[in-house]
C-alpha cells in the first residue's frame, strides 16, 4: 500500500456516517453506545461522560442526550440555556426529537427563549419526515381552535378582528363569515395532524382522535379528511 492509499484508508475507518447526523469519528460511536449502556443502567453521570465527547464530535444522537440530561440535572447541574444549545446543535442536523424537543421548549410561554412561531415550523420539519410526535404536537397547537364553536364569537373577538386595517369598513356579517371560515379551516387542520398522527402509531392522537372527530360538523370532518388523503399522497 501507497503512502496516499494508508492516509485514505485511514481515514475511512476513523469516520463513520450516521443516519441524521453527518459523519462522526468511530471513537464518537463507541462513546455513544456507552452512554446509551449508561442511561439505561440510570447511571446518568456516566452517561453524561460518554456522550459528552460524542456531542463534541459531532453526533447529533449525543448531542439530543446531553440536552436532556441538562435540562432535568441527571447527572449533572441542571443548565436549561446549555441543554437549548446543545438541541440547537441536534436540530440543526435534522434529529427528529431534538426538533420536537426544542419545539416544545420554544412554544412554551413561560420560557425566556419563547417564540411559538419557530417552534411550531421545527414541528413541521419534523413531520414533514413523518414524525409521529411532531404530527401530534401539531394537531395540539391548534387546541383552542378544536374546542371553538364555529358559530360562536364574542364580541371582543369582533371588535379586534374589525379593528384590523384591512377588515375597515367590513359588515358585522361579513366579518362573521371569515371568523367562521377561518376557524373551520384551523379545525381541518388541527384534525389532519391528528389522523395522521394516529395512523402513524401516535398512542395519545389515537386516544383523542375520536374525541376530536365527535367535536366536528360533517362539513368539517370531510375537509379534515381530504387533506389527511392529500397528505398521504406527497409522502
Amino acid at each position: 500500500m501507497n503512502h496516499l492509499s494508508f492516509r485514505i484508508a485511514t481515514v475511512l475507518t476513523a469516520v463513520v456516517v450516521l443516519a441524521g447526523g453527518g459523519a462522526v469519528p468511530v471513537r464518537a460511536v463507541a462513546d455513544l453506545d456507552a452512554g446509551m449502556d449508561a442511561l439505561a443502567r440510570e447511571d446518568f453521570a456516566r452517561a453524561y461522560a460518554a456522550f459528552e465527547p460524542a456531542a463534541k464530535a459531532g453526533s447529533a444522537e449525543a448531542q439530543y442526550r446531553i440536552a436532556l440530561l441538562l435540562h432535568k440535572g441527571h447527572g449533572v447541574a441542571e443548565d436549561r440555556e446549555g441543554a437549548v444549545a446543545w438541541l440547537e446543535m441536534a436540530a440543526a442536523q435534522g434529529h427528529r426529537w431534538a426538533l420536537v424537543a426544542l419545539g416544545d421548549v420554544l412554544t412554551d410561554g413561560s420560557n425566556t427563549v419563547a417564540d411559538r412561531e419557530r417552534g411550531i415550523r421545527l414541528w413541521q420539519e419534523a413531520a414533514q419526515a413523518g414524525f409521529p410526535p411532531a404530527l401530534y404536537r401539531l394537531s395540539r397547537a391548534e387546541v383552542w381552535f378544536l374546542e371553538f364553536d364555529t358559530e360562536w364569537f364574542t364580541e371582543d373577538v369582533l371588535a379586534r378582528y374589525a379593528g384590523e386595517p384591512r377588515n375597515r369598513g367590513k359588515s358585522e356579517a361579513a366579518l362573521r363569515e371569515e371568523i367562521r371560515a377561518h376557524v373551520i379551516d384551523r379545525k381541518a387542520t388541527a384534525t389532519m395532524w391528528m389522523i395522521l398522527a394516529a395512523e402513524m402509531g401516535d398512542e395519545r392522537a389515537a386516544h383523542d382522535l375520536s374525541r376530536v372527530i365527535a367535536t366536528l360538523s360533517a362539513a368539517e370532518r370531510a375537509e379534515a379528511e381530504r387533506r389527511a388523503k392529500e397528505r398521504r399522497s406527497h409522502r
